[in-house]
């Protein structure tokens, strides 16, 4: 399961890294987001790729769906669904109910796999790799570096698998336990 990411990259740094040219979204640094928060996510738009504001959440009936994994991809229901990529630098995941921060070691923003449905997002989880393993039994789909135009153009689910990037981990505070904690000090070690 991913319940908390962070996402503090530039507007320059989103640009580059995934090709955007429209900027729709309202954001600011977020080093503890959570569920129900509108969060920003890249989509095409016209053939562009386009920065804009959803909510983190899909509502299906009685059900919020933050995550979605990568079995129940292949229903039919989520099958169609736009794909769209989260822009993060990191997310936690709790290992005996101590938090950790988990990023990749060779890249500081990345993209998280996600689909939409009217004006929500869900992020896509998968099987953990090794490393994760030991932290946790899900992790949230990390779209390969040069990948995210491939992703957001297409209906296929080729590439909703464990990332094979070297990542790291470290023990943070328990500050973040509670998502009106929204501060550098959220990522540093503890």
């Amino acid at each position: 399961m991913c319940g908390r990411f962070v996402f503090y990259s530039s507007r320059d740094d989103i640009a580059k890294m995934f090709n955007v040219r429209k900027f729709l979204a309202v954001y600011r640094p977020n080093y503890n987001t959570a569920p129900q928060q509108t969060i920003p996510i890249i989509k095409q738009d016209d053939n562009v790729n386009t920065l804009q504001n959803m909510k983190w959440g899909i509502q299906l009936g009685k059900f919020n769906m933050i995550n979605i994994r990568t079995e129940t991809m292949e229903k039919p229901f989520f099958k169609h669904m736009e794909h769209v990529i989260i822009p993060a630098n990191g997310f936690y995941e709790w290992k005996n109910k101590a938090p950790k921060y988990i990023t990749l070691k060779k890249r500081e923003l990345f993209g998280l796999a996600g689909i939409m449905h009217e004006d929500a997002v869900t992020i896509i989880t998968t099987d953990p790799n090794t490393f994760m393993k030991d932290i946790h039994n899900r992790m949230p789909v990390i779209i390969p570096k040069g990948k995210e135009e491939e992703w957001i153009t297409s209906k296929s689910n080729e590439l909703l698998k464990s990332s094979k990037e070297a990542m790291n981990a470290i023990s943070v505070s328990t500050i973040v336990n509670s998502p009106k904690n929204n501060s550098p000090e959220c990522i540093k070690a503890h």
